[in-house]
């Protein structure tokens, strides 16, 4: 059974790590992200969750898996017990994934044209 790295009711994240790994400040990816700098310094702090669509901007914005955000990637465990982050969330139907990722794209698509006007 998947277990979720759990602080009281928070899921413990990465971001912070990751932010810094990719050399960027909480500003600068709380802007790309769209989301604001004090929420993503509580998120680090691990007292709030990311949502699901914050967690996907952001996996997206620093080019990581999105199952990166909670626990490392590249471990030969993981790859051996066949690991799969997605199918573990739409298992316990934690969320619609699909839904999330269309609904992202399809805001990045209408900046991208906003851009272009």
């Amino acid at each position: 059974m998947y277990q979720i790295p759990d602080k009281g009711g928070i899921m413990e994240n990465r971001v912070a790590f990751l932010r810094k790994k990719h050399g960027m400040s909480q500003a600068e990816l709380s802007e790309r992200v769209g989301m604001k700098q004090p929420m993503l310094n509580r998120i680090e702090k691990q007292l709030a969750n990311l949502t699901v669509q914050n967690a996907v901007r952001v996996a997206v914005v620093l080019n990581e898996p999105l199952e990166a955000l909670w626990w490392e990637t590249d471990t030969e465990a993981r790859k051996e017990n066949g690991f799969d982050f997605l199918r573990m969330l739409h298992d316990w139907q934690l969320i619609d994934l699909r839904n999330a990722i269309d609904t992202e794209m399809k805001r990045r698509q209408e900046e991208l044209e906003k851009d272009e006007e």
